[in-house]
């Protein structure tokens, strides 16, 4: 299974998300488990701590339960790309030196997230 990188931002998304619906840590538990997910409370309370990486089949649930898009859930999430818009150099580098439109909105629409 793929995990996802975890970091303060998104555990902070993510309770901020669950509380948002009026939801506790168990209520999210139990809609995992009728989904076919079993997950310890210790657990999943690492994830929303930052403490401990989330699996992408666990964030499609979330998702799913939480009734919102994954953007919501990386709002604050640095990007590897976010350096790049702000040194012309790195990003000339990164691109062999070739300035393509695109890849600006690309990295300013990632950065954004």
């Amino acid at each position: 299974m793929q995990k996802l990188v975890q970091n303060v931002s998104f555990g902070r998304n993510l309770q901020r998300l669950r509380k948002r619906r009026g939801l506790s840590q168990a209520d999210i538990l139990r809609e995992l488990q009728l989904r076919g997910r079993s997950i310890s409370r210790t657990n999943y309370a690492h994830i929303e701590q930052g403490i401990r990486s989330i699996f992408v089949s666990d964030l499609i649930l979330l998702k799913d339960i939480l009734q919102v898009s994954y953007e919501v859930f990386l709002r604050g999430f640095p990007h590897p790309f976010s350096q790049l818009k702000n040194d012309p150099q790195l990003w000339a580098a990164s691109i062999g030196g070739r300035a393509d439109p695109q890849l600006w909105q690309s990295i300013a629409k990632l950065r954004s997230l």
